[in-house]
């Protein structure tokens, strides 16, 4: 199936700070991915919008059979940055699924971070390629703390080839807006969407799907993204993700 959709975004974190707006966006046609089990259908609307948020939702390394026919999502600032720092989002929580938790329902779940998900994600990722010295220090260091520890520990282990800065913000929130218009004609000049598979706004693919339920999830505490009509009339539409934390870890190679 071929498809174009958009999402518009911007996260703040607990202080309203903001580092803008972005588009996520994928323009290709989309296959079913490998699944576990393959009698069990796979709804493509389902798995585009998983796609689209890969950039704000981390996959981990066993969920990565799950993930090699993903489109290329494109992030891109709504406007131009001189801070290039300035032109990404943090990672907001987790893709997961029965595939990583055996628990979970067949469903594909977009888990935001609390503090023993954010932990469990460093430790397949960081961990997992730095040994037991960094994943022990990411399972004791305060939560707190743990951002500017773990940076310089990273940073320590490759002698100063590469500096680590990992930047956790606590009770951060993403905000899924509609395009206007403008945009979207922004989105087509830039990313040249073709006539038959125009970009559109993804806003109402998300919205049918915030009020699904995942009992594993449910029972850990977590509550379903929130859906507000501020306007009444589609004009002021808003979905936001409320997490405890997100994530940045950034890499800067001095060798």
């Amino acid at each position: 199936m071929d498809m174009s959709p958009v999402l518009k975004t911007s996260i703040t974190d607990g202080n309203g700070l903001s580092n803008g707006v972005f588009f996520h966006l994928f323009s290709q046609n989309i296959t079913e991915p490998y699944v576990p089990n393959p009698s069990k259908l796979v709804d493509l609307y389902d798995y585009a919008v998983t796609s689209l948020f890969t950039n704000l939702f981390a996959t981990e390394d066993r969920y990565a059979a799950l993930n090699n026919r993903l489109p290329f999502v494109r992030s891109q600032p709504s406007s131009n940055s001189i801070d290039p720092m300035a032109e990404r989002q943090p990672a907001m929580g987790l893709i997961m699924s029965s595939v990583t938790d055996i628990d979970h329902g067949d469903t594909v779940s977009l888990a935001c971070f609390n503090e023993t998900l954010l932990r469990r994600f460093l430790v397949n990722v960081l961990g997992n390629d730095f040994g037991s010295s960094i994943t022990n220090l990411i399972n004791t260091t305060a939560i707190d703390q743990l951002g500017s520890v773990l940076g310089e520990a990273l940073t320590n282990e490759t002698n100063g080839g590469t500096v680590f800065t990992i930047l956790i913000a606590k009770d951060p929130k993403l905000t899924i807006s509609h395009l206007t218009q403008s945009e979207l004609s922004f989105v087509e000049n830039s990313w040249g969407g073709t006539p038959e598979t125009p970009f559109f706004d993804a806003f109402d693919l998300v919205k049918e799907r915030v009020t699904r339920q995942e009992s594993f999830l449910n029972s850990g505490g977590f509550a379903s993204a929130v859906y507000t009509d501020n306007g009444g009339d589609g004009s002021d539409d808003t979905i936001v993700f409320t997490g405890g934390y997100s994530l940045d870890i950034q890499t800067i190679s001095t060798t």
